[in-house]
């Protein structure tokens, strides 16, 4: 997923596992089941990572 050019992409967040800068980011689809309002989903661009991880895009958007 980190290496498709599609995908939106950071450099202002770093992997919580292997600390490198950078990841992929997209809001997954919700479904009837979830209600957790807003939410993004981070991939670690390191190809040896690919730690993912999720935020509210409001806790993103102060960090940019």
């Amino acid at each position: 997923m980190a290496a498709d050019p599609a995908r939106s992409r950071t450099k202002s967040v770093f992997c919580e596992k292997c600390n490198h800068r950078g990841a992929v980011y997209y809001q997954p689809k919700p479904t009837a089941r979830r209600e957790e309002g807003l939410r993004l989903t981070f991939v670690c661009c390191n190809p040896n990572c690919g730690h993912r991880w999720r935020v509210n895009d409001i806790e993103f958007l102060r960090f940019r």
